[in-house]
């Protein structure tokens, strides 16, 4: 079965945060794009979704557990608490 991670999250420094995951996603070798309100992580590996980190907003995540993909991201949703507001939970 798969395993998925949802977030809701209010960025306050929206800037600052895009800049954090641009650099942490080319150092881990991790492909990214983005918007005026979009950042995309996209993973390699096919049945692991692109995470989509939103200036604000409810999301969701399937990692189906494959790793290290589900780990980095967990760490990245974890990591935008940092940035602004931020409810973690999964199954």
């Amino acid at each position: 079965m798969g395993h998925t991670l949802y977030y809701k999250y209010a960025c306050e420094r929206w800037g600052e945060l895009k800049r954090f995951l641009q650099e942490i996603s080319r150092g881990i070798g991790l492909d990214i794009s983005e918007g005026d309100e979009l950042v995309v992580i996209h993973s390699p590996y096919p049945t692991v979704e692109p995470l989509l980190i939103r200036k604000s907003g409810e999301e969701f995540v399937k990692t189906n557990k494959i790793e290290p993909y589900h780990s980095i991201y967990k760490l990245i949703i974890y990591s935008l608490a940092f940035f602004g507001s931020l409810e973690v939970w999964e199954d």
